[in-house]
């Protein structure tokens, strides 16, 4: 079942009218990723030294060794739509400093 198909949304897919425009083709989500790293790595080069500021709204520090931050923009309003980046950090296994 395509749940993209009209006939399953009404007049037009909800993809569609999310995106504010007509329906052509749905794309695989490995088509959509593909054309988002590739945008990104175009925008953002991996060798180019990226930095943000940002608010630390929450951190989760696990026993392996990961951590996971949300950073905010300090400036945004805080409503549902607030853009929030989510950074997974890792250390190599054994090789965890700082306080615990």
């Amino acid at each position: 079942m395509d749940l993209a198909a009209p006939e399953h949304t009404g007049a037009r897919p909800v993809v569609a009218q999310l995106a504010g425009m007509e329906h052509t083709e749905a794309q695989s989500v490995t088509a959509l990723l593909a054309g988002v790293r590739a945008a990104l790595a175009g925008a953002f080069p991996r060798d180019a030294p990226l930095w943000v500021r940002g608010e630390i709204q929450s951190l989760s520090d696990h026993r392996s060794g990961h951590c996971y931050i949300d950073l905010v923009d300090p400036d945004a309003p805080r409503d549902g739509d607030t853009p929030v980046l989510k950074v997974n950090c890792g250390a190599a296994h054994g090789h965890r400093s700082g306080p615990r």
